[in-house]
């Protein structure tokens, strides 16, 4: 019984660790730091990213989301 309870108490903590993760922090300078969320006015997801000081990393794939991306 102890097993059964320690398993579950480890996949509910392990199932929730995105709770825990901070997102869209600014650092001591006001700029944007670590994962960042941009939302439409509505409340849905427009578009994810990583930055750091400010800048954003580069992740080799189209971070917009339900927005195709211009050719520019």
């Amino acid at each position: 019984m102890k097993t059964y309870i320690t398993f579950l108490l480890a996949f509910f903590l392990f199932s929730q660790a995105n709770l825990f993760a901070q997102k869209n922090r600014l650092n001591k300078e006001g700029e944007k730091e670590g994962r960042w969320e941009e939302y439409f006015k509505d409340g849905k997801l427009a578009a994810t990213g990583a930055y750091k000081n400010g800048k954003k990393k580069e992740s080799g794939q189209n971070t917009r989301i339900g927005i195709e991306a211009s050719a520019s």
